[in-house]
């Protein structure tokens, strides 16, 4: 039984609504009424609508990232139940479900799914945020049907409890998706153990290995999708996908540090409207480059698969498109007529750098990430030259879609990711400073093209939130760096900017009144294009642990003189970075869970206090956060805690 008679989980902070009263049923048992399905036959149910459980063991919960912003939460071992009507024969059903990790030993929750009695599957919902699972096959005509949803491993202790949640569930004619472990897999290729896949298992492609998943599909289609990771050994190990035999294309993996791929191959005349016949399929993968060296062999690591009609998930959208220019009337910042603050978050490496190969996010790797978001969440990301317009161009179009703001940053003033015009160590030195000249004139040389060619392109844009004009000028220590020098490049730039783009704000990127170049936050943010002051803080848990409460404080201990300042110019600021050190390994002081929970105090702290516009918190990236020498990074993957508590708090300012 769980300690106490509410759900308690880092992971749901904010949620705690699931008071037990008497013993009542919830939600509606009676079938669900679905209207005539497109041409992929599927159709939506609703969890908490759908499905009735005892109040002492579940209940409904109100949750802007769930699809019709309810969900189920079950906290006991017990199942939820209902009916539906299928408008049709089905022969997948998929969950979007979360639970996360509670305790040490079978951490995840595990989920039993019936249909009218039948077991059709389990899972282990490991996800931290809404997430498909869709292992659930078999072959049911149309008509009226019971499903139900077993919690198997309620458990609690005093730091967590274990839940298990579901937002809907989906019927649809044809398996859109297959595990690979499901098909025939041929020697040397293995199934193996591999707690990133999604049902911690995958099939490990060796050799002249492959493995080989039939389909039977009811409808055509038109794209065949690999999620997919690999291990490099004297080269990037690649696959080649073939169906019923014809080859479909090649796909290689060349980041040094593992992170889960999904990747979408297209018939070879989809532009022309060609599809595969509906019928019996075989979908096969196989190592295109084997090879084993002395001390490693590469391999290639294939989790799900799947068929699908692309046009099939173009549906119409039950809310509105993304909002317009964000504005501001003095200090306040406003979207649409109305008061905006924001909850976002960075991720600087969207366009290319946060992986050793300096690939940017695949599309499907963007959808992912602004999917699990509050609508109008303002996303901080790198936007440098070296990138080109390219992956920027898709950024845009994952977060229009999603009804995302992007805030790009155009330089950097260490130089990182590959950022280095001006780099006062050389071309190829990062981590130091620009020099004095760059800030004196030498920006004009490379920086200024990029930033015309740059806003140029993307001044209609609604979904660019703002620009920013490097990330954190000046210097730390060198005093050569003056005020007056940073102000006057500021105040070039920015004149440059509005005079082509007069719909976006800008913001400086400084760090604070502590760096070299920004002592005076009032004179240098007084330029009358700069719109916006930026402040980056990490004082919480920082190096040492032995810190005093002054220095472990929530929030910036001199942020009411920064605000007194910006209100003197009657201009916000935003909170361009914060964050702490954390990961769920030996050595770290904080934990992945008690970072999100500090997050949502910094949230909360910062977002209270008028004149503070927004918070970015720092940062998610595409792949494993820890590197060499920073075992317990800043930074955190999709799939963070931290992620829930701006995505509750963004939701809650502007749901």
């Amino acid at each position: 039984m769980i300690n106490g008679s509410t759900p308690r989980s880092g992971k749901i902070l904010g949620r705690r609504v699931l008071a037990r009263t008497a013993a009542v049923l919830v939600g509606a048992v009676a079938a669900l009424s679905v209207p005539a399905a497109p041409a992929l036959a599927y159709a939506d149910y609703e969890a908490e609508s759908t499905l009735a459980i005892d109040s002492a063991y579940g209940s409904s919960y109100a949750d802007p990232a769930a699809s019709g912003g309810q969900a189920l939460v079950i906290w006991n071992n017990a199942t939820a139940t209902g009916t539906f009507t299928a408008p049709h024969d089905f022969r997948q059903i998929q969950l979007n479900m979360m639970g996360g990790t509670c305790g040490t030993t079978d951490a995840r929750p595990r989920a039993r799914v019936t249909v009218d009695g039948a077991t059709v599957g389990e899972v282990s919902v490991g996800a931290s945020s809404w997430y498909t699972y869709s292992n659930f096959h078999g072959t049911w005509s149309g008509g009226a049907h019971t499903i139900g949803v077993t919690f198997l491993n309620e458990y609690g202790d005093a730091n967590c409890n274990r839940l298990l949640e579901v937002d809907r569930f989906r019927i649809t004619s044809m398996p859109v998706q297959k595990h690979a472990r499901l098909g025939t897999v041929v020697s040397p290729a293995t199934v193996v153990d591999l707690t990133a896949a999604v049902e911690s298992k995958a099939v490990r492609l060796v050799g002249t290995g492959s493995v080989t998943v039939p389909f039977e599909t009811v409808e055509r289609f038109d794209e065949v999708m690999v999620r997919f990771r690999g291990s490099l050994c004297d080269g990037a190990p690649t696959i080649d996908i073939s169906l019923d035999g014809a080859p479909v294309g090649s796909r290689s993996y060349t980041r040094s540090s593992p992170a889960w791929r999904t990747e979408y191959l297209q018939h070879p005349a989809q532009s022309q409207g060609g599809k595969w016949a509906a019928g019996n399929h075989t979908l096969r993968i196989q190592l295109a480059n084997p090879y084993s060296g002395s001390s490693c062999t590469r391999a290639m690591y294939v989790d799900v698969v799947g068929l699908r009609q692309s046009s099939a998930y173009t549906e119409t959208p039950d809310t509105p498109p993304a909002g317009g220019f964000i504005t501001r009337s003095g200090s306040q910042l406003m979207l649409d007529g109305r008061p905006f603050k924001y909850a976002g978050l960075n991720a600087f490496g969207m366009s290319g750098c946060d992986q050793a190969d300096g690939q940017p996010w695949t599309d499907s790797e963007l959808d992912t990430y602004f999917s699990r978001l509050a609508p109008n969440t303002v996303t901080r990301t790198w936007a440098f030259s070296i990138t080109g317009t390219a992956p920027l161009d898709r950024i845009l179009t994952s977060a229009a879609k999603h009804r995302q703001k992007v805030l790009f940053t155009l330089s950097d003033g260490r130089n990182y990711c590959g950022e280095r015009d001006g780099s006062s160590g050389g071309e190829w030195t990062e981590g130091v400073d620009k020099t004095l000249a760059w800030y004196q004139g030498g920006f004009r040389t490379n920086f200024l093209p990029w930033v015309r060619t740059v806003v140029d392109r993307y001044k209609a844009n609604t979904s660019v939130a703002f620009w920013e004009i490097i990330n954190e000028p000046g210097s730390q220590d060198d005093t050569a760096y003056t005020d007056a020098i940073v102000k006057s490049f500021l105040d070039e730039t920015a004149a440059v900017i509005k005079g082509i783009d007069p719909n976006h704000l800008i913001s400086s990127g400084t760090v604070s009144r502590d760096y070299q170049g920004s002592r005076d936050f009032s004179y240098v943010h007084s330029g009358p294009d700069i719109d916006i002051g930026s402040l980056h803080e990490y004082e919480y848990d920082w190096f040492n642990p032995d810190k005093n409460a002054y220095e472990n404080s929530i929030v910036y201990n001199n942020l009411g003189i920064l605000l007194t300042e910006m209100q003197q110019l009657n201009k916000p600021l935003i909170i361009g970075e914060t964050g702490l050190y954390a990961a769920d390994a030996p050595g770290c002081r904080t934990s992945l869970a008690t970072r999100a929970d500090v997050i949502r105090q910094k949230l909360d702290g910062y977002l209270s206090r008028p004149g503070v516009a927004g918070v970015n918190v720092w940062s998610v990236v595409n792949g494993n956060p820890v590197r060499e020498g920073e075992p317990c990074p800043f930074e955190g993957t999709m799939d963070d805690p931290m992620i829930t508590q701006v995505r509750v708090k963004q939701a809650a300012l502007n749901g």
